[in-house]
């Protein structure tokens, strides 16, 4: 592969070339060993804080899965992947391939060759890890290689954004009674990017994936609160607070927010309550490589976000977010409001982040949901709305109000209308969709409101994923994605499935 150029030595000793250090230093984990333990995960630590902090987007570092200080070598790249499909599966060609020729150097071990000079630093370094060098070992490692990108620019650029809201995230766990150290989370979860999505379909900075997310706020047509850092704060608050009551400390509540409640639950069953001993001895197919590493993850990063300057030098943060809040009880048009309460769109955008592109679309701002405003805009706001509410004027585009009669129920409205009941709840925030009362306007949408497929679906006897993608003309990645599934071929009759609008 062109442009490409390997450095470093085999088994550098990369500890010896850590960062240098700064005089003084603000944070040391000690600090808060009582809640977040790190004795026994220091060569864990050690690795991440490489990571986030010295190796950036074009260093890609080969090492063993399980031992993270057995680091074979470097490769640096010339050019950052990021929104460049072709170059991501250009490099991932390139190191597949060296991956395959580390790996045959470790066969050749296993298989009793006679070590050669490309070898021997390999062997020297296993010795000075102290390894009693065999065939089975070095099976094991062959098995074990994987490579890790660098995200030092990454985190610098977390660090930046959190200033924007870091205090209002510390405040949420403050009165949640949880330790103020946990909203650093976001670091490991999504570099603070609020935009962020993942293969599987999480999204925001703390990356909630649907069904979880949908237990402790709203994900809906209008309102996706994932997106928005404050909401999604406050879920994940709660999500941690339960998964501590279930398990007992902050090492298995953590690395169950990675690895799921249930499953942690099951490996202390087995195994105790030493998140070590798990790490050690638990095998579970869905407890890998990240499972394992999210609590030492978690450690490095408050180490360098901690000590930023040490591994940074000078950031200028983000300053912290001020706004006001305006409780809208039922939907209003964005137009009309911008134009009655005098804020500029741009404003009210970057201050809701949870309002999705379908929101904007059609201008339409839900009801039931605490809108924030340019600070000092409440008044006048609250003035416009109570305006639009007593003067309602023409439809909004894509959205038709519509006054609940009475004996209306909202299946009754969504077979009138020919919407679904789950967009008509979605559109209006409505959870509980026997709690609509005469009087009430709810907005239906009218645009894009008849699905060409069912929100839900029962599978049946013969069914593959395979089909039912084709059937309802969704792509079989994002089916999976939608509803969790990891291997596409164990699906069972009787499983209901969620169909993506």
């Amino acid at each position: 592969m062109k442009k490409l150029m390997r450095i470093g030595i085999w088994l550098a000793l990369i500890w010896m070339l850590s960062i240098p250090a700064a005089i003084g230093q603000d944070f040391d984990l000690e600090q808060v060993a009582e809640d977040f333990p790190s004795a026994g995960f220091e060569d864990e630590i050690e690795f991440w804080k490489l990571m986030f902090a010295r190796y950036g987007e074009t260093d890609i570092v080969f090492h063993d899965r399980r031992d993270l200080r057995l680091i074979y070598e470097v490769i640096q790249v010339e050019r950052v992947i990021e929104n460049d499909r072709l170059e991501a599966k250009r490099q991932r060609r390139f190191l597949d391939a060296r991956k395959k020729e580390l790996a045959k150097l470790l066969e050749d071990l296993r298989r009793g060759v006679e070590p050669g000079p490309e070898h021997q630093p390999l062997l020297d370094k296993l010795e000075a890890l102290g390894y009693e060098p065999s065939p089975s070992l070095f099976r094991e490692l062959r098995d074990r290689l994987r490579y890790q990108r660098g995200i030092r620019e990454k985190f610098a650029a977390g660090i930046v954004r959190s200033g924007r809201y870091m205090d209002v995230m510390e405040d949420i766990f403050r009165e949640e009674g949880l330790p103020v150290e946990l909203a650093q989370m976001p670091h490991v979860e999504s570099s603070f990017d609020y935009r962020a999505r993942s293969r599987v379909g999480a999204s925001g900075i703390w990356q909630f994936v649907r069904s979880t997310g949908r237990s402790y706020m709203t994900i809906g047509w209008l309102l996706d609160e994932r997106l928005d850092p404050i909401h999604a704060t406050r879920a994940a608050a709660k999500l941690l607070k339960d998964n501590y009551r279930a398990l007992g400390n902050w090492p298995l509540a953590l690395t169950a927010y990675n690895h799921g409640r249930n499953g942690m639950l099951r490996a202390k069953r087995k195994h105790g309550d030493d998140l070590r001993q798990i790490v050690k001895h638990y095998r579970s197919r869905l407890f890998g490589f990240a499972s394992r590493n999210f609590y030492p993850e978690f450690l490095a990063a408050l180490e360098v976000s901690g000590n930023y300057r040490r591994y940074f030098g000078e950031l200028v943060l983000e300053p912290p977010i001020r706004f006001d809040l305006l409780h809208l009880s039922q939907g209003v048009h964005v137009d009309r409001f911008l134009e009655s309460a005098k804020i500029e769109e741009a404003a009210l955008r970057d201050l809701n982040p949870g309002l999705t592109n379908r929101a904007w679309e059609q201008r339409w701002l839900p009801g039931r949901t605490d809108l924030r405003l340019p600070p000092g805009r409440q008044p006048a706001a609250l003035a416009a709305v109570r305006e639009l509410e007593n003067q309602p004027g023409a439809p909004p585009d894509g959205m038709m109000p519509y006054r609940v009669r009475r004996g209306d129920t909202l299946g009754g409205i969504a077979s009138r209308f020919q919407v679904s009941i789950s967009l008509l709840q979605e559109a209006n925030g409505i959870r509980n969709r026997h709690t609509i009362h005469a009087g009430q306007v709810i907005g239906i949408p009218v645009v894009a409101s008849s699905p060409k497929q069912p929100s839900r679906y029962r599978v049946r006897l013969g069914d593959t994923l395979h089909h039912i993608a084709r059937r309802f003309n969704v792509s079989l990645s994002r089916l999976q994605s939608v509803n969790e599934i990891r291997n596409a071929n164990r699906i069972r009759p009787g499983q209901v499935l969620l169909i993506p609008q």
